[in-house]
């Protein structure tokens, strides 16, 4: 259920997100298989919105597991399920994460990326989820093709055009680019006789 914190804040539950269960997977649908005696570590992940308020949110986490029937453990019985709840505290401070907690790799955070739909059918907006990754269209845009140019511009203003041979001319974010030079695919062979390696030139062949 959804966590309530101090001075009555609340983080819906949505914001809690198993990472072994990311969207789209069979493990989503279907849920984990887990060998009769074995132990299978869930890893969770906490979206916290940049205004929740500092304090302490409780709230309870419930995993149901599904004995199969014809188990090893009870042959002739029949499916049984069941339910465990664990009671779980989180510590909210007002230190901002920078880019979420993105860039330092100790945080794990961009394991939430597995459970991201972005790009997947039409993106629109939530008053429910507001700015959270699954609705973001301030930032995920149609990738749009200039066939004339050879290029093609994605979100965040990436850009790449190509050459006529169909290699990377320029890789470009915002006002950046990323190659000294256009790429090359340059062949040579061994001249033999001691006369060094010498550069193959393209030719064009058969129709164009």
């Amino acid at each position: 259920g959804g966590g309530g914190g101090g001075g009555g804040s609340e983080l819906p539950a949505w914001r809690l997100r198993c990472i072994n269960t990311p969207n789209g997977s069979a493990q989503a649908e279907g849920g984990i298989r887990v060998a009769a005696g074995g132990v299978q570590p869930l890893w969770f992940g906490l979206d916290v919105p940049p205004g929740a308020r500092p304090g302490t949110y409780s709230g309870t986490v419930s995993v149901s597991a599904v004995l199969a029937a014809g188990a090893p453990s009870e042959r002739d019985a029949p499916a049984r399920r069941w339910t465990e709840s664990v009671s779980v505290s989180v510590s909210v401070t007002a230190e901002l994460a920078v880019q979420r907690g993105d860039n330092e790799l100790w945080r794990h955070s961009r394991l939430r990326w597995l459970d991201s739909t972005a790009g997947e059918g039409a993106v629109g907006t939530s008053a429910a989820h507001g700015a959270a990754h699954r609705s973001r269209g301030d930032v995920w845009e149609p990738i749009r093709l200039d066939a004339s140019s050879l290029s093609l511009a994605a979100s965040g203003r990436r850009t790449i055009r190509l050459t006529r041979r169909g290699l990377p001319a320029s890789l470009s974010v915002g006002a950046v680019e990323l190659l000294a030079a256009p790429v090359q695919l340059r062949l040579h062979a061994d001249g033999g006789g001691g006369g060094g390696a010498r550069e193959m030139r393209w030719a064009p062949s058969g129709a164009p």
